[in-house]
């Protein structure tokens, strides 16, 4: 059942270095739609790489969502140690590499680094000539806070559903990163489990309302004002 999705995002926490200085990231802005469960731990996120397995998931398991993930190194250990031999992704601002030893990164199948500051560029080459598994993504600091007040039209299908499943550090399952604010509630992974959640109606309708060529007149507000759909998968995933 999750045998198209390439990565599980599972944020560990919420907190990011980044975000005085990007007011316009939803984690200055987002409210948790279920808290009473309380936050994922290593054991409860241990638990669904089990069920993702379970359900021919041969993807990456990563950390981020809206969080700094190597504010939880301890945790992110944690969890590889507990599931040795799965792939393991980390898509950090990078803001907390050095050069030297990032001994880190050797946990890691893949290493995205997204690149806000141009002049942390060369250490970032340095690193991936090091090590070998480092992708590094030039981007502007984004600004997803006005998507609930687009008013463009979309009418496109989407595939990002079957690239990534972003679960938020409550446990709380996500369409996808642009619905920040968990408009369209899926469910919650530690309330039931992944698998339930995958099987639940939920998750089944909103994969078939999105995914085609066209979307479903009653997917969900969001998708119909998307100014970015994605019409393929991209490639080097």
């Amino acid at each position: 059942m999750l045998s198209r999705v390439q990565i599980i995002s599972f944020e560990i926490g919420d907190e990011c270095n980044l975000k005085k200085m990007h007011r316009k990231c939803p984690i200055n802005e987002r409210k948790f739609l279920n808290t009473k469960f309380g936050r994922m731990t290593p054991e409860i996120i241990a638990k669904a790489i089990d069920e993702a397995k379970k359900m021919r998931f041969n993807g990456y398991f990563a950390f981020h969502f809206y969080n700094e993930p190597m504010l939880y190194q301890e945790d992110i250990t944690k969890v590889i140690n507990m599931k040795k031999g799965e792939k393991y992704l980390l898509w950090t601002n990078g803001t907390y590499l050095k050069k030297g030893e990032n001994k880190f990164l050797e946990l890691f199948q893949k290493v995205v680094i997204t690149c806000y500051d141009h002049k942390r560029l060369s250490l970032y080459n340095e690193l991936k000539e090091k090590y070998g598994n480092i992708v590094i993504q030039e981007w502007e600091l984004d600004d997803r806070l006005s998507v609930y007040r687009s008013t463009h039209k979309n009418y496109f299908g989407c595939k990002r559903i079957n690239f990534e499943l972003p679960i938020d550090c409550y446990g709380n399952v996500h369409l996808c990163c642009r619905d920040w604010n968990n408009t369209y509630e899926i469910g919650n992974i530690i309330e039931s489990g992944l698998t339930e959640v995958i099987k639940g109606n939920a998750y089944q309708n909103i994969s078939k309302k999105v995914s085609g060529r066209l979307l479903q007149d009653d997917c969900p507000e969001v998708c119909k004002v998307c100014t970015e759909p994605w019409l393929r998968l991209p490639k080097d995933w």
